[in-house]
């Protein structure tokens, strides 16, 4: 069987192939391990720190995500009793959203749940290694969205990070 030159067997993988591809798998895992970019924990949480209210078109904004499926989502949560929806007082045409008591209490099982996924996540780090990490992470996603402001200015577009 031919072995094409551009297709190569991860034993025979670069160091950049590998980098990639190990972060490939940590974004995976903890888009996954935190529920996806619009779930429930995320919305749940993400009103907790906004004083367990925020606008939905601002809910909608701060997870990156389109109105229709805010609207999905924010339904399933609304009718679970976690939420409230009503109109904002200060412009009829927004929607508010507010955390029920019983959302604040799930938002605060979530909390806890992140800080202990924390520690297990980075237990095999030190301190200081942590510290070593993060400057690297920093340095590359700083280099990441100037490559896509790059690419989004070449394409006469403002990027998005």
């Amino acid at each position: 069987m031919r072995q094409d030159t551009e297709f190569v067997r991860p034993d025979d993988w670069t160091m950049g192939h590998k980098v990639l591809y190990d972060l490939g798998f940590l974004g995976r895992y903890l888009h996954y391990a935190a529920g996806g970019r619009s779930g429930q924990k995320r919305i749940i949480t993400s009103l907790a720190c906004s004083d367990g209210h925020m606008a939905q078109r601002d809910l909608q904004e701060h997870l990156g995500i389109t109105s229709g499926a805010i609207s999905e989502v924010l339904a399933k949560v609304e009718a679970d009793g976690l939420v409230e929806r009503a109109r904002s007082k200060e412009d009829g045409r927004q929607q508010e959203v507010r955390l029920t008591e019983r959302g604040l209490e799930l938002a605060r099982t979530y909390a806890k749940e992140r800080d202990r996924f924390e520690g297990e996540c980075l237990a095999c780090l030190t301190e200081n290694e942590q510290d070593q990490l993060l400057g690297l992470l920093d340095h590359l996603v700083d280099h990441w969205k100037q490559i896509a402001q790059d690419a989004c200015a070449a394409n006469g577009r403002e990027a998005r990070a």
